[in-house]
């Protein structure tokens, strides 16, 4: 549980944060202006990364296990490479001094934290034992990691979104070899990640800079030479190469590039992966998402790699990758096509009864939707689901945020942060549900069963509203949403006994059909989805109370 503190102090300190280095930054003129190989239109402020650094450090300071040299070194070296990422930001340096600030910072993570990488395996075929040059190829590891974050920060979102991706599955893969520094390393970044990249969402109204940047890239070095494995040479070449193989692939194409033209490797330019991908028309929101996904791809074969299953036992992995690609399909098919109105936009007459009766339909389908989804919720008080007490603090932190959802309904961003919260509100819903279905009967028919044709039937009215109405393709257009169907996606790769354990493939599998719902009832009908706010707030409330009852009353 200390992993979730961590995450979720980490990620309230970034949030919360944010606003005020927004204005210290614009006070200070520290902001990026439109240019000639820049994306964005307006001025920007450019140092966020300020928010990620202090909820980093805030967190580790209160949470942190205090003698650990792997966490100390990290923390010194990254604070080092923040203050070169500053001072660049605040009065653009030199390149090589650039070079020698992060030459230090390594060096100095290396010395406290013991870290390196000693050998290199290609491919178990062959091995290089490094001796001598063991440090001097660690600290060019570090420094190029460092850097291709950097460079990969072109886009609003990516290079924060690519390194959360990135700190998921190495968080994972922790988590599977049950290294605890790691993980909570991992959690802790994430959460500050994720607090600074609902600002930096498109469109952005702050970037990272480079504080933010080097402070990611360079942590995100670090963790790979974590031994993890048994073996540094694994985690120092072939896992890192894969999860982040999106940036590296960038930075070697880039430089590349620049060294056969004749120009200096490290002079900007607009030929990245993502500035092409902008070029075939995919715009911007789009091209971010298609590179999620790519990164995310490669960060499931870098777990399947380390923590390989039977084939049978992916069957539901296979699923949830065939869906995220669907949906990227869908969304690219989606946004081609025109809308139901343009059907009256022909002086045609009469107009076909199909079109009204479709219209018709569309505007019945979300409220019966919505409903649905109401009484799917309201289950967990017919079948009195019950938690543990780390399930307890896990349901008080989301009845806060709703709490705060519903004071803040006024507010311009209150639709991207109600789908954040009534999300993780629902999964938690559901989950606690799957923990009790079993031994509860409605009548006849068991409540496990009525769960699961409800969720079908559901389902089946939004595949129906999709294919009907011609949705705008709005879906996966925030990295919020990305992440947090990403999150109930890898619920199934976790080890199967746990996936049996605790029902991890339906509550998957329902999780992301709430997931579509909201999310259409939040593109359509804002309004009249407020209700599940305060369903799920009466439920979430019911389950906390219940559980305090049998913990401390009937025990």
């Amino acid at each position: 549980m200390i992993n979730f503190y961590s995450f979720v102090l980490a990620l309230a300190t970034s949030f919360f944060l944010m606003p005020f280095i927004i204005r210290i930054a614009t006070k200070f003129n520290l902001i990026d202006k439109p240019g000639e190989r820049k994306v964005h239109l307006l001025a920007v402020p450019r140092v966020g990364g300020i928010a990620v650094v202090i909820s980093f450090i805030f967190a580790v300071f209160l949470l942190g296990p205090s003698g650990s040299p792997i966490l100390k070194g990290i923390v010194a070296g990254a604070i080092i490479v923040a203050m070169v990422g500053l001072l660049d930001d605040y009065s653009s340096l030199n390149p090589y001094i650039k070079f020698v600030g992060q030459i230090i910072a390594a060096s100095v993570a290396l010395i406290i934290s013991g870290l390196s990488i000693s050998q290199i395996d290609i491919f178990g075929l062959y091995k290089i034992e490094l001796g001598f040059f063991s440090y001097p190829f660690t600290i060019l590891w570090i420094i190029g990691i460092t850097n291709a974050v950097n460079l990969m920060d072109g886009l609003d979102g990516l290079a924060a979104g690519i390194v959360s991706i990135a700190l998921f599955f190495l968080g994972l893969i922790g988590f599977l070899q049950g290294h605890f520094i790691l993980v909570f390393i991992c959690a802790t970044l994430l959460g500050s990640t994720l607090g600074f990249l609902k600002y930096n969402a498109h469109p952005a109204s702050v970037f990272m800079g480079d504080v933010g940047s080097y402070f990611l890239g360079f942590i995100l070095s670090m963790l790979t030479l974590v031994g993890a494995f048994k073996s540094a040479a694994v985690m120092a070449l072939a896992l890192p190469i894969t999860i982040l193989g999106l940036p590296i692939l960038d930075t070697v194409w880039a430089f590349s590039r620049r060294i056969l033209s004749g120009k200096n490797p490290f002079s900007p330019d607009k030929l990245h992966i993502h500035h092409r991908l902008m070029g075939l028309g995919l715009g911007h929101g789009l091209t971010v998402m298609f590179m999620y996904g790519i990164a995310t791809f490669l960060g499931m074969v870098a777990v399947l790699s380390v923590y390989q299953y039977q084939f049978k036992e992916m069957s539901l992995l296979i699923v949830g990758v065939s869906m995220v690609f669907a949906a990227f399909k869908l969304v690219t098919y989606v946004r081609n096509r025109p809308t139901l109105k343009s059907l009256f936009k022909s002086k045609i007459s009469p107009v076909p009864v199909s079109v009204f009766f479709s219209l018709r339909l569309t505007l019945f389908l979300p409220l019966i939707i919505r409903n649905l989804i109401i009484v799917a919720l309201l289950l967990n008080i017919v079948v009195l689901t019950h938690t543990n007490s780390e399930g307890v603090i896990i349901g008080i932190v989301l009845v806060s945020g709703l709490v705060y959802l519903y004071l803040t309904s006024k507010s311009s961003w209150y639709e991207q942060f109600m789908m954040f919260i009534l999300f993780l509100s629902g999964a938690y819903i559901i989950f606690t549900a799957e923990q009790v279905i079993d031994p509860v009967f409605l009548g006849n028919i068991s409540a496990e069963v009525f769960s699961n044709v409800l969720y079908s039937l559901i389902g089946i009215l939004i595949l129906m509203n999709i294919v009907i109405k011609r949705l705008s393709g709005n879906f996966l257009s925030n990295p919020f949403e990305f992440f947090i169907l990403l999150f109930v996606i890898s619920l199934n790769i976790l080890p199967p006994l746990i996936v049996q354990e605790y029902h991890l493939a339906a509550v998957s599998i329902k999780s992301i059909i709430l997931f579509l719902g909201y999310r259409l009832l939040l593109e359509y009908h804002l309004q009249r989805s407020r209700r599940i706010v305060y369903v799920s707030f009466g439920v979430i409330l019911f389950t906390i109370t219940y559980s305090l009852y049998l913990m401390w009353v009937v025990s």
